[in-house]
């Protein structure tokens, strides 16, 4: 969490935030409805004190309707042409 804060110029505690609402997990008083997981938390294999975000299928194909409305094409790591 705090790598991500520092990466976002942010506060440790809206860091956190984030991660709970990307995860489905933070919820507004009044709003209580379903949300899908866009990410999701595992321990780090290179470092098994710090925690490794990954995308969820929906958090994916969220991104990819982001990129698509925004005429954008997703940069793949290791990516064979």
């Amino acid at each position: 969490v705090n790598d991500l804060a520092d990466r976002l110029n942010a506060p440790q505690q809206s860091a956190s935030r984030y991660i709970a609402t990307l995860q489905g997990r933070y919820s507004v008083p009044g709003r209580d409805f379903g949300v899908t997981p866009l990410i999701s938390i595992e321990i780090s294999r290179s470092d098994p004190r710090k925690r490794a975000l990954h995308l969820t299928p929906a958090g994916a194909a969220q991104l990819m309707r982001v990129l698509a409305a925004l005429d954008l094409q997703p940069e793949v790591p290791n990516a064979q042409p």
